[in-house]
Formats: structure tokens, sequence, C-alpha cells
């Protein structure tokens, strides 16, 4: 929805500027016309255009106060869901190496699990969300056994990791691109869903 009004948004500054600069033209071209003929008239043309400059910036104002924070807001819905896709693509990964050896890559890092799963599982890992700030990979073992369960998490917006226990986040759609987004055993445990706050 915010895109659509950001294309009305631009739409409508460009149709605003195009109309008024044409304006600006014909009118400085009459008036230019008029200096040729009759000289004694020339004398009023450059404060016309002097006058009429400032009035695109008095248009620009209002649409970039309306289309600014819908700018923001898509920039942002934009990292997070590349931020679910890449949380996607390496849980698949992670995901066939389960069937492969009964047990989720045990790396400590981004950069240790793009070590075990490139380029057989996956061509590349992503290791940095769209806010510039690695994702962690955490797993869980069960005795005898490799891990059996993993996690991975991309800080947000405030690009903050908000718990130092990675299996203690609250379920559920979060409307804060600030918050963490968590993927865990093939589904999202937390993601963001609307509107920033």
């Amino acid at each position: 929805m915010s895109s659509l009004f950001i294309g009305f948004g631009i739409l409508a500054v460009i149709v605003t500027v195009i109309v008024y600069t044409g304006v600006l033209f014909i009118w400085g071209t009459i008036r230019w016309i008029r200096g040729l003929i009759n000289p004694a008239a020339k004398s009023t043309l450059a404060p016309v255009w002097r006058r009429k400059a400032g009035l695109p910036l008095l248009l620009w104002i209002p649409a970039l106060a309306f289309m600014i924070p819908n700018l923001l807001e898509a920039i942002q819905r934009g990292r997070s869901q590349q931020a679910m896709a890449d949380l996607r693509s390496v849980a698949t990964a992670c995901e066939a190496y389960f069937v492969d050896r009964n047990a989720y890559p045990a790396a400590g890092s981004m950069d240790e699990l793009a070590r075990i799963l490139e380029p057989k599982y996956l061509q590349t890992c992503p290791r940095r969300d769209g806010w510039g700030i690695p994702y962690s990979y955490f797993t869980r073992k069960v005795e005898g056994a490799g891990p059996q369960s993993y996690r991975i998490v991309c800080s947000g917006s405030d690009r903050v990791v908000e718990t130092k226990d990675p299996w203690s986040y609250p379920e559920g759609a979060t409307t804060n691109y600030a918050d963490d987004i968590v993927y865990s055993d093939g589904i999202f445990v937390r993601y963001p869903e609307g509107r920033s706050n």
C-alpha cells in the first residue's frame, strides 16, 4: 500500500514540475518575444523569472514531507524481506545437510557454516543482512548425536541482538523492523509484518 502512495507522490511531483516548468518556459518565451518587439518591456523579464523561481521549491516541500516516511518504510521493508529470504535459503541448505548426515551443521558462526554448506548445499551462503550485520547461527545438541535443532537470527534495523539466549525469543509477528528476525527448524519464529512503529 505504501509503495502505491510513493508512486502517486512521485508522479504528482513529476507532473507538477513538468507542467510548471512548461508554463514558465512559455511565459518566458512570450516575454522574450515582447522584449524583441518592444525593448522597453525587456526590463520586466528578469524580475518575473526571479519571482517565479521559488515556487517549485514550495511545491517540493510538501511532496517530500509525504514521500520521505514512505520511502524509509519501503527501504526497511525491503531489507527485512531480503533477510527473510536469506534465512530461508540457509535453512533449506541446513535441512539438506540434515538429510545426508542426520544432524544439522555444527558451526559457531556464519563463516563456519558457509565453509560447511558451500558449494554442495548452497552456492553462496549469505553472511550479512541488509543492515550490514552478520547473521547468527545456533544449534542444540542431543547427547550422543550431533545438533538436532538450529536457529538463525537477524538482528534487525537496530543492529542489536535482543537476547543472549537464542531459544528465548517471543513467537509471532512484529511490527517493528528493529526486532530480531528468527528462523528455527523450518519455520519463522519471529518475523516482521506491516508498518514499523
